[in-house]
């Protein structure tokens, strides 16, 4: 956990920020501190317009062919190529701050803000990790006259005396090559071993203490996306990660197209095959990565909503969207990976985790497990924002779930230029109330090629707040007059982000109409899910002590933005916190621990489901969060007052250009 606090200043604006970590970029702490600074190359220091003096503190700063050895001297550095290593007092140029217009006189505000990632607990990282697959190394007593039980025998007297495993079975793919192994390595040998309620197997046998060499797989199979982790399951590191869009989207993008699909002739093999597909690709990805040689590998961890799970295991999943709603099963056997067609070896079995209802899946158990929030005594709200919006109220005494069909829009999915949050896409937005003119921040600080979820969190609520779009998500037009980037494009009217010739691509990257149509509905799906969840055990989002969000989002989605476009309630930014791929990280846990696989299964068990299709209030909240950021304003007080500045923004803006068409 980051201790040392660093304060950079940036000058004029006389703006505070606090930032608990080495090494953070300028260019970053500017965008959360709503100081603007030209930046059109989202960082990749390709523009040079984010020059800025530093006038004292402590940085370090890549040279740039943007800044001459002259102005070097002076202290000019480009935000996004420098660092934080201490307190800093930072100048912005007027050249940096706005391109020159008639929105140059109006002033912006100023305000105070803290730079600070909050994480979840870390506990497990101090614990040797205790798997449900593990390798034991053994001693083992050569045969003689007086002592000659069978091999199989003596490695089950030895896993007995030295590790307490009792009434011990052999896999037989291992007996077939034991005799050779036990002789070959002098009696000292690995074995690995599944431990579980249906007994204990050596599933494998090797010479020498070969203990180190064990690994891991955590997967994530989303709708959108799957994810998978490389873990060393004998030290607890974390080895490579790799992701990549989940195949089976061209046969739907969400989870009830798919199962219509599965229902047809042959629809659920091939749903299956694609999901198999994504999942061997994106293993190669990990372990070209690490170079690790996929023999060491032991066991796999998956988790996914219910249907993604049903599909993945090959499973009829016809009743999932019919009343009463129900799974083939909540709680799956263990089985080979390889049976699915998953490229790994012939021992490598695969735990999933157990799901909740017909839409809440293992995803959800893996999402608590990783949170705790079933160990503690607040009152939580734990929302894993994807492709399916599930959410989770409860603490350790009682949880209840819903879920609700987001759509894909958060992870890239129905947006023109949306993306999931890798190298390239706008994670973060500004736009300077002085000219209209953004700022922003691409993931990897490369020019940008597209834009993902907490980035088009903060497009939408920035073009909000500037005037530029209406509460129902319609651009302003007559602001055309007063900045190029708010024109009609071929789908409709959009706000440009980056020009062509600042990006990865041939064209302009663009916010459009039809982008933030999607959007609305999105968050207005979760919101109201949450609402309704609330309204169904008699509470309020004024009762939450805790609010965790999980998802796509990346770790610098902004509270204030996600309440000013209503898919966060307004409530106190302190209790929320960011899970990140919570999924993954269950999943990496229960990969790891013994015990966190028995406690995801009770997790499962404790979570009273409640079906929000067949609740008479969800439809009347969802229209009623078809707004920005609600049709109940008095519920966002400070938004309202927001809304009322913007407006008297926009009056300032007629009276500066009289000559235009604001009238």
């Amino acid at each position: 956990m980051p201790t040392k606090k660093h304060t950079v200043r940036f000058e004029p604006d006389g703006v505070s920020v606090d930032v608990f970590a080495d090494g953070e970029n300028l260019l970053r702490v500017a965008l959360v501190a709503g100081v603007h600074v030209n930046a059109s190359c989202g960082g990749s220091g390709t523009c040079g317009k984010c020059k800025v003096k530093i006038l004292e503190g402590e940085h370090e700063a890549d040279r740039s062919s943007k800044i001459s050895d002259e102005q070097w001297q002076e202290g000019f550095r480009l935000a996004c190529r420098a660092k934080i290593l201490g307190d800093l007092v930072v100048e912005v140029p007027i050249e940096s701050r706005h391109e020159k217009g008639v929105l140059a006189r109006i002033r912006g505000d100023k305000q105070d803000h803290v730079l600070a990632q909050k994480l979840l607990s870390a506990e497990l990282e101090t614990v040797p990790p205790e798997p449900i697959i593990r390798k034991y190394y053994l001693e083992l007593t050569p045969p003689s006259d007086a002592d000659n039980i069978s091999d199989m025998g003596r490695l089950g007297q030895a896993l007995k005396r030295a590790h307490r495993i009792e009434s011990v079975g052999g896999e037989f793919e291992m007996l077939k090559t034991l005799p050779q192994v036990l002789r070959e390595g002098e009696w000292k040998v690995t074995a690995t071993v599944l431990t579980g309620r249906c007994g204990n197997k050596v599933l494998k046998v090797e010479k020498g203490d070969a203990r180190e060499e064990t690994y891991a797989l955590a997967i994530d199979i989303g709708t959108t996306t799957i994810h998978a982790q490389l873990i060393n399951a004998f030290t607890g590191k974390k080895i490579a990660k790799a992701a990549e869009y989940n195949a089976q989207m061209s046969m739907g993008e969400d989870v009830i197209t798919r199962i219509v699909h599965a229902v047809k002739p042959g629809g659920l093999e091939a749903l299956q095959k694609r999901a198999v597909k994504t999942i061997n690709e994106v293993l190669k990805e990990v372990f070209d990565k690490s170079e690790i040689k996929r023999e060491l590998v032991t066991h796999v961890v998956m988790g996914g909503n219910t249907t993604m799970t049903q599909l993945l295991l090959g499973i009829y999943p016809k009743y999932i969207r019919e009343a009463p709603y129900v799974p083939a099963a909540n709680l799956f056997p263990v089985f080979p990976a390889r049976e699915l067609g998953i490229d790994l070896p012939a021992g490598v079995l695969a735990y999933t985790m157990p799901c909740v209802a017909s839409y809440v899946g293992g995803d959800i158990t893996a999402g608590v497990l990783a949170t705790q929030m079933h160990l503690g005594d607040e009152l939580t709200l734990f929302m894993d924002v994807g492709t399916n919006g599930e959410i989770v109220i409860g603490n350790k005494d009682w949880m209840v779930s819903a879920s609700a069909s987001a759509g894909p829009a958060f992870e890239g999915g129905g947006v023109k230029f949306g993306m999931r949050a890798s190298y390239g896409a706008i994670e973060q937005v500004r736009i300077n109330p002085l000219d209209l003119e953004p700022m922003f921040m691409t993931i990897g600080q490369v020019k940008p090629k597209g834009i993902c979820g907490s980035g088009m969190i903060d497009c939408i609520a920035e073009l909000q707040q500037r005037g530029i779009i209406t509460q129902n998500g319609k651009f302003n037009r007559e602001l055309s007059a007063v900045n190029w980037r708010i024109r009609e494009g071929e789908g409709g009217w959009e706000y440009v982000l980056c020009k062509a010739e600042d990006s990865q691509l041939e064209e302009d990257i663009a916010i459009t109409e039809p982008d933030i149509d999607n959007l609305i509905r999105t968050k207005a799906s979760i919101y109201s899910a949450c609402s309704v969840l609330l309204r169904s055990v008699g509470l309020q989002f004024t009762d939450l002590q805790k609010i965790i969000i999980a998802g796509g989002f990346g770790q610098y989605i902004d509270v204030g933005k996600a309440m000013t476009i209503g898919l966060l309630p307004e409530v106190d930014p302190n209790i929320v916190s960011y899970g990140g791929n919570t999924s993954l990280e269950g999943c990496r846990i229960a990969a790891l621990y013994k015990g966190k696989v028995e406690e995801a299964e009770q997790i499962a068990s404790m979570i009273t489901n409640i079906e929000l299709s067949v609740s008479a209030i969800y439809m009347e909240e969802y229209v009623a969060a078809l707004f920005l950021p609600h049709t109940r304003m008095e519920d966002f007080p400070i938004r309202a007052r927001r809304l009322e500045e913007s407006k008297k923004f926009l009056d300032e803006v007629r009276k500066a250009n009289p000559s235009s068409v604001l009238k």
